[in-house]
């Protein structure tokens, strides 16, 4: 039995990251330089495990919002504890359902939001055409 598993032991010795994620992680590097605010997708139904612990080191300091999509499909009480605890976090979190435009516009208000207290903070001019 235990020449059975041996193959996996020898496996596990290597660090399997694929050759498409290691691009995708340059690239958002390098994109990252002309990013104000990164808008952050995760599952509403799972939102602390459905978030990448890799793109924690990958953006550093870099602000982020974190949108939570699929509210429609969560446990309704889950909504105040997951913004709540994103804030402790330092980090700006919205529940939507992306097919619906009311809750797209609840992001796109809370984009705004962010937007404004960003040129106060700044004293910043922006133009939205």
């Amino acid at each position: 039995m235990a020449q059975t598993f041996s193959w996996f032991k020898e496996a596990a010795r290597f660090s399997w990251f694929p050759g498409h994620m290691a691009r995708a992680s340059r690239q958002i590097k390098e994109q990252l330089k002309a990013v104000d605010l990164v808008l952050e997708v995760r599952d509403a139904r799972i939102p602390f495990s459905s978030g990448n612990s890799y793109l924690d080191e990958i953006l550093g300091g870099k602000r982020r919002m974190v949108i939570l999509n699929k509210a429609d499909l969560a446990h309704p009480n889950l909504e105040q504890v997951a913004i709540r605890k994103f804030g402790e976090l330092g980090l700006g979190a919205v529940m939507v359902t992306a097919h619906r435009e009311k809750s797209v516009k609840k992001l796109q208000g809370a984009i705004q939001e962010w937007v404004r207290e960003e040129c106060r903070a700044k004293d910043a001019l922006v133009l939205m055409v």
